[in-house]
């Protein structure tokens, strides 16, 4: 059985209208453990909300915010999420089928 730092926050709500999230962990984060995120994760993509999960093997606690992190990779990453949700977002709008809308990326 996992720990209360493993478990996903009971006053966190996921809804389909929780906002499309980005989630960066490292496994040897010693404040929040790894299943955190991925229990937030599956919460979010049962939910039908547009996610991505990057876990790194090291990293610690807030990895992401000291400058040793490729950040221009992270910010990439987050942007291509962005335009993801952005296309479905206009797809559906005009009725296209989410399966049949693409997203291009800059290389």
């Amino acid at each position: 059985m996992g720990t209360k730092k493993d478990s996903l926050n009971a006053d966190l709500h996921v809804t389909r209208n929780t906002p499309p999230t980005f989630l960066l962990h490292a496994e040897n984060d010693n404040v929040d453990g790894p299943s955190n995120s991925l229990s937030y994760y599956s919460a979010l993509k049962d939910a039908g909300v547009p996610t991505e999960l990057h876990m790194y093997a090291e990293g610690r606690h807030a990895f992401g915010l000291r400058e040793e992190i490729l950040m221009h990779e992270l910010l990439h990453r987050a942007i291509r999420l962005a335009n993801r949700v952005a296309v479905i977002a206009r797809a559906r709008k005009i009725g296209i089928r989410e399966s049949d809308a693409t997203v291009r990326t800059m290389p």
